[in-house]
């Protein structure tokens, strides 16, 4: 029973603190508590709730309008469905702007199977990474997660723009043999 009580915990505690819930699932898993695979699955599932839950808010939502139109137009300039996937993709990986992102995806109705199957990719690579932080660091990761959570978080936000960046490019490129 109690083996049932600690999983029903990690799946609640990582709908609500999301990383760090589940570092200390990989570090619980790193000690015998839990086990890798079953708090994965318990981590995926989590995770993925919240993301459901905050896009359907953000899909039943009323936002006020100079918000709405600045969110349209942003989307509406990149109206590239492999765009939309990717930013989905990687919004998990940047800690602070989930929220509101997966708020703002549920806004644009953007459409939800769609959705579901890329944050249900990301929340696989995701947790599988911090799971492995915490079970390969163990206690030391507690002393710096701010860190190295500052360093993911930074390393995915340079991949974005990157990847933005050349997509850009491109599109400029495309243009300009357009005109000539």
């Amino acid at each position: 029973m109690i083996e049932v009580i600690k999983y029903i915990v990690f799946l609640f505690s990582t709908i609500f603190f999301s990383s760090f819930a589940v570092v200390a699932g990989g570090y619980f898993a790193s000690i015998g508590e839990m086990s890798f695979p079953i708090a994965w699955v318990f981590g995926v599932i989590g995770l993925t709730i919240m993301d459901i839950i905050l896009y359907k808010i953000g899909y039943h939502s009323k936002m006020p309008k100079m918000i709405a139109s600045r969110i349209k137009s942003r989307f509406k300039k990149s109206d590239n469905k492999f765009f939309t996937k990717k930013t989905i993709f990687f919004i998990k990986f940047i800690n602070g702007i989930r929220v509101f992102s997966y708020l703002s995806i549920g806004f644009l109705k953007v459409n939800f199977r769609d959705f579901l199957k890329i944050d249900i990719i990301s929340n696989i690579v995701y947790v599988l990474i911090f799971l492995s932080l915490g079970y390969f660091l163990g206690a030391s990761f507690y002393k710096n997660y701010k860190y190295i959570f500052a360093m993911i978080s930074t390393i995915f936000i340079m991949v974005f723009f990157i990847v933005n960046a050349r997509r850009h490019y491109i599109e400029r490129h495309i243009m300009s043999k357009k005109n000539n």
